[in-house]
């Protein structure tokens, strides 16, 4: 076959095969590793010889396969006797999976022979396939290849040596115990999986092997039951159970103290995440209900709801000791290296409903709002989130943590989730799922693969907590009143009315003239990415995901409604015309009128009005991003 070669420079870009095997380092644990490159089928040529570190990039196509070859030349090494300088560079080989047709990509998880290293291709396959196939297609093309095989050599070689027959069927199972005990919700629904497992298992002559598989599926089994740990993460935090809640109140519990218990609660569900779920939220693949991703999302949003709702009181001085309240418990959250919660803290002071409140603002003091611009400033969203990603990284690792003069029980770290289902989704959105052959796209599936590994070392990061749990602060976050969006901004206007006077006043900007409340009207909650306008619950807040892709809340309204209202919309930057349209027709609840019946319109400040053209980036075609406001008309072709 043709291939492709490029010739890099010593620190040219390489197309790298995936940084994470050491945090995946048991999926190479017991798992034969391939060593010859005789399989290639494309022609090379000559490689340079005259520079050491040269790297050529070379695509090869196999029978179902594109494999991405790279060769570098690398210093050979040299005896302790020989004094000779001058070595000819050994050159040294790395295959990639780069796409493939199912049957090939499943075929590869088990080398009949020995080749290259696959043990980062199964990680990344175990970690991501349910994105284009399902568990029981897999499990059913494992062993049928595998029987296949057995076949196919007692035909053609009776008497001969079936030795590499034995190694992949040795692989076959070694594969499958491991496949079960990571991710053993793939055999349980449905338990045909496992059944065939069972057969396989029953049938192989590798006795070792077998009764290895045999028990762990018996050990799986009686332990189902603790993998129904996310449903009931899920029903704890829906159900609203208040059975037994004493009438808490916000200053009940001491700033330290709240931030402890938000921490521990943060970190038991993060750790519970299951990472692949990331994937089929962020897809919104309505067969993956995701409910240990859900589960973070719903506390982290809730948490911002208590914030306001605890904050609008009827007293000024009551609204403006919860302000400071809030602040200090964000500020050790910050100390605990909870990004989560920090987050999720500022989300609700910088919200629209709390923001406003500048009577309140102005008696909370002074050092209190410059600790509050100071955290509100990590997650600022210029350069992508630059600051707020450099701080993970410098803090987030366990040796960073470990540097540092804390209490041994907080050596742990809760990032943002958003962080990884934004990526997620700008994965999703620049990569198609399909190459231009028909065949699976697997370099998309490893750059998903490293996001989730990502997310799975700061899990391992996180689990170092060793902090109370408090099951009255969950109690309380759960049965305190809190209102939509809407209800929450009529409360503020009531509380303190909009005035010229006030608004030119604005004493939260008097010391800095900078407004935060411009990047928190560009930006929403937390994690509602993919999502219909219909699953946004009805917060407006602040500020950006930590790592997510510009959002901004947008006001829309219908020009035809007899009462002009204007429902709140969430516009993030890869949205087309289309589909803010939709989003908009279904906040209104207008399900009739096809959304090619309407154009989107902006009206500026001026009362001006600018048509935005069908099929362009929403984001990037506003005339201003301040306070937009949308209007539907319908086309003229329609009215007529």
């Amino acid at each position: 076959s043709r291939s492709r070669r490029h010739s890099l420079g010593r620190r040219g870009s390489l197309l790298r095969s995936l940084s994470c095997r050491g945090r995946f380092a048991n999926y190479n644990k017991g798992m034969s590793e391939d060593t010859s490159s005789s399989e290639a089928c494309c022609s090379i040529q000559s490689l340079p010889t005259d520079s050491t570190g040269t790297q050529d990039v070379v695509e090869e196509k196999e029978d179902g396969l594109v494999f991405t070859t790279v060769f570098k030349k690398v210093r050979a090494p040299t005896d302790e006797d020989d004094n000779s300088s001058q070595r000819a560079p050994a050159t040294r080989r790395v295959r990639t999976v780069k796409a493939g047709t199912l049957e090939r990509l499943v075929a590869y998880l088990v080398p009949g022979e020995e080749s290259t290293d696959v043990g980062a291709y199964r990680a990344c396959f175990l970690a991501t396939y349910r994105t284009f196939t399902e568990p029981g297609l897999v499990v059913s093309l494992l062993i049928d290849g595998q029987k296949s095989a057995v076949e196919s050599t007692d035909a053609a070689s009776i008497g001969s040596n079936d030795e590499p027959m034995q190694l992949r069927q040795r692989n076959v199972l070694k594969l499958l115990k491991f496949w079960l005990e990571n991710y053993p919700a793939d055999f349980f629904n449905p338990s045909d999986n496992l059944t065939k497992v069972e057969v396989f298992a029953g049938g192989c002559c590798d006795a070792h092997e077998s009764i290895a598989l045999k028990e762990t599926i018996v050990n799986v089994t009686a332990d189902v039951n603790r993998h129904s740990q996310a449903a009931w993460i899920d029903r704890i935090l829906h159900t609203g159970d208040t059975m037994g809640v004493q009438p808490f109140h916000l200053f009940t519990f001491q700033p330290q103290d709240m931030a402890s218990s938000l921490t521990a609660e943060d970190a038991r569900l993060f750790q519970a995440v299951v990472p692949h779920e990331c994937l089929s939220y962020t897809r919104d693949l309505k067969l993956a209900p995701a409910p240990t991703v859900r589960a973070c999302i719903n506390h982290f949003n809730r948490i911002s709801l208590v914030v306001i709702a605890t904050v609008l009181d009827h007293c000024v001085a009551a609204r403006a000791k919860a302000i400071g309240h809030w602040i200090q418990i964000a500020q050790h959250c910050r100390t605990m290296r909870n990004f989560s919660g920090l987050r999720a803290i500022v989300a609700g002071l910088q919200s629209s409903s709390v923001y406003r409140l500048q009577q309140s603002w102005h008696i909370v003091p002074q050092d209190k709002q410059a600790m509050f611009e100071e955290l509100a400033d990590l997650f600022q969203a210029d350069s992508n989130h630059k600051t707020s990603r450099d701080l993970l990284a410098k803090e987030g690792t366990a040796k960073s943590i470990q540097g540092k003069r804390t209490p041994a029980s907080q050596h742990g770290v809760v990032p943002y989730l958003g962080t990884f289902l934004t990526d997620l989704t700008m994965v999703h959105t620049a990569h198609k799922d399909k190459t231009q052959d028909g065949l699976i796209n697997f370099y998309k599936k490893r750059q998903e693969f490293e996001i989730l590994a990502t997310l799975t070392l700061y899990q391992k990061v996180s689990a170092n907590y060793n902090l109370p749990h408090s099951p009255h602060l969950v109690r309380w976050l759960t049965s305190t009143p809190c209102l939509t969006e809407d209800e929450n901004y009529r409360r503020s206007e009531q509380l303190e009315p909009t005035t010229t006077t006030t608004s030119e006043n604005s004493s939260i900007f008097r010391r800095t003239r900078r407004s935060p409340h411009k990047t928190a009207e560009r930006n929403s909650k937390l994690i509602i990415l993919n999502r219909s306008s219909s699953e946004i619950s009805s917060l407006s807040h602040t500020p950006p995901p930590l790592v997510t892709p510009s959002t901004l809340v947008v006001r829309v309204s219908i020009s035809n409604e007899a009462n002009c209202c204007y429902k709140s919309i969430l516009l993030n930057e890869s949205e087309r015309t289309g589909s803010v349209i939709r989003s908009a027709l279904e906040k209104h609840g207008i399900t009739s009128s096809p959304s090619s019946q309407y154009k989107l319109v902006q009206v500026l400040e001026d009362s001006r009005q600018v048509e935005i053209p069908d099929n362009v980036n929403v984001f990037y075609a506003l005339a201003s991003l301040t306070n937009p406001m949308l209007t539907l008309k319908l086309k003229e072709s329609t009215v007529q």
